[in-house]
């Protein structure tokens, strides 16, 4: 999978109404993270992957390198399915 590739998924991940996102892991902060190319390292890991790591935009100052296995094997294109139901319950529920 390409850094390109990689920074979607989580995008997607992120903004999906119906999981919890990536957040920070410092104390007392609740940043929503955001993907970037690590270009403070060697552009690949050891096992030949890209350097993609989660960043902190609210504490500036936390990087977490694992995202997790389930952000790359869900399936986006159901998620949109889901998010297009769930926006319709909400209306009908608004509308009683």
């Amino acid at each position: 999978m390409t850094e390109e590739e990689i920074i979607q998924r989580v995008g997607l991940w992120q903004k999906c109404d119906f999981v919890h996102p990536l957040t920070c892991g410092k104390d007392k902060c609740d940043g929503i993270l955001v993907a970037k190319v690590n270009t403070d390292i060697d552009p690949y890991f050891d096992w030949g992957e890209p350097a993609v790591v989660l960043t902190c935009p609210k504490c500036k100052d936390y990087i977490q390198e694992h995202i997790p296995e389930v952000v790359f094997n869900i399936n986006y294109e159901q998620f949109d399915i889901m998010s297009e139901l769930i926006e319709e319950m909400k209306k009908r529920n608004k509308n009683g």
